[in-house]
């Protein structure tokens, strides 16, 4: 198990790990844990329509998730990205889902900002009511 953890962290340092490694998410079922960032983000996105109260607890998991599989990732851009996800959320959602293209944009994640700018073009006015 441990060679596995090591074989691990030299992909994710060589940039070369696309999805996240089971251990993180085991709260989540095991075919959950392979899946994409773009397919996790898309869920997440979707229960801010369908269960909103569901949100938080994904986009937490969504967020470490993302911390993991992005190479060259910087505590600002985790902390930025972390903000701009939880700003989903509230009436904010618009201007936050561009924050977090943009990080997605600057860090190569072509699907994650394709992904989020579908959900944009449907949510043009969105705001979750409260």
């Amino acid at each position: 198990m441990a060679a596995l953890h090591r074989q691990e962290r030299r992909l994710l340092r060589a940039g070369r790990l696309v999805t996240a490694p089971a251990g993180p998410l085991a709260s989540a079922p095991r075919e959950r844990a392979r899946e994409s960032l773009a397919d996790n983000l898309i869920r997440c996105l979707g229960l801010l329509a369908d269960e909103p109260a569901r949100f938080a607890r994904a986009a937490a998991s969504w967020h470490a998730h993302w911390c993991l599989c992005v190479p060259q990732l910087t505590l600002a851009d985790a902390v930025r990205a972390r903000r701009a996800v939880d700003a989903l959320a509230g009436p904010d959602a618009v201007p936050a889902a561009r924050s977090l293209r943009a990080l997605f944009d600057r860090h190569g994640l072509h699907d994650l900002a394709d992904a989020l700018e579908r959900w944009l073009d449907g949510h043009a006015d969105y705001e979750v009511a409260r």
